[in-house]
């Protein structure tokens, strides 16, 4: 078998919000995981090094829409723009 690869870790102290502390606390349980696995998870999302293709494409969602720089919603298309087919 082979030995683990030891990673370097730094301990953190969050203030959190007693009813989403509680709630958290709740899921993560539910899920069979510990809060410490969701706060890495949430962290890595956050900080662009998630290997989760769905995580990525979310990631990248967020900094067009923040690169668009205006507030207003995305544009929505009807069904037949959606099906136009350009070579037609």
């Amino acid at each position: 078998m082979a030995k683990a690869q030891k990673q370097s870790l730094k301990n953190a102290t969050f203030r959190v919000p007693s009813k989403v502390w509680q709630r958290a606390k709740k899921r993560a349980i539910d899920e069979n995981r510990s809060l410490t696995d969701v706060v890495v998870r949430a962290l890595e999302t956050y900080a662009g090094t998630m290997t989760d293709p769905a995580a990525a494409v979310l990631a990248d969602a967020d900094r067009f829409v923040k690169a668009r720089g205006r507030n207003e919603p995305a544009r929505q298309f009807t069904p037949d723009e959606l099906h136009q087919n350009d070579d037609a």
